[in-house]
């Protein structure tokens, strides 16, 4: 595809070598950036809605604050302020940057997320995080930063939390309640509209109505 012209100016494939699976893949592929920021989005997943990107991106990029992670919720983490607390027994409470409300998180998603390039250079791929073929970033240092948060505490904008930076973006309705902003595609979402009609399916409804 690259050879051929098929992906957008600047874009590169990289190509690894055997299983490798998802940490060490973001790893490769975190070589590759030239830009202060990144944005690691997954295959199954899509935008459900547009968000202040322009603003999200100045949050990261203003060193006066935390925040080096900012998150698009799922519909299944949208309140995230009662998961933290219910199972994790961490208070949480929205923020504001450039007049963006951020939620606290203190997991590492793997799901669509922008961050800082070199907060995941030197933070998650740190010399003392190791990872092996097959591991998932959440599964293992979204695991370790969960616990050392629920060990020690959030402690404020220079504390544990402020360590890792993680945030979630709130997205308001028009009626003020939160919106998921990405949500997982349906297994059979491969058909274009006039495959499924042709197959006597109903028309795709749009994402709002994927749960997750």
């Amino acid at each position: 595809l690259q050879d051929d012209g098929h992906l957008p100016a600047g874009s590169k494939l990289i190509i690894l070598q055997g299983h490798n699976g998802q940490a060490m893949a973001v790893k490769a592929a975190l070589q590759e950036v030239e830009t202060p920021l990144v944005c690691i989005h997954q295959h199954d997943l899509e935008f459900s809605f547009n968000f202040s990107l322009d603003k999200v991106l100045d949050i990261l990029e203003d060193k006066k604050n935390p925040v080096k992670y900012v998150g698009l919720p799922l519909l299944v983490n949208l309140h995230y302020e009662a998961i933290a607390f219910q199972h994790h027994g961490v208070k949480v409470k929205p923020e504001v940057f450039h007049e963006i409300t951020l939620m606290p998180i203190v997991f590492w998603y793997d799901s669509t997320h922008i961050a800082v390039v070199e907060h995941y250079k030197s933070l998650v791929f740190g010399p003392s995080e190791t990872y092996a073929a097959g591991n998932f970033v959440e599964e293992t240092f979204g695991v370790r930063q969960r616990n050392d948060i629920m060990t020690n505490g959030m402690d404020g904008m220079e504390g544990v939390h402020a360590r890792y930076g993680t945030y979630h973006c709130i997205s308001l309705s028009p009626d003020g309640s939160r919106r998921p902003l990405i949500c997982h595609l349906n297994g059979v979402r491969f058909l274009t509209p006039e495959q499924r009609e042709a197959l006597g399916y109903p028309p795709d409804p749009p994402v709002e109505f994927y749960p997750s």
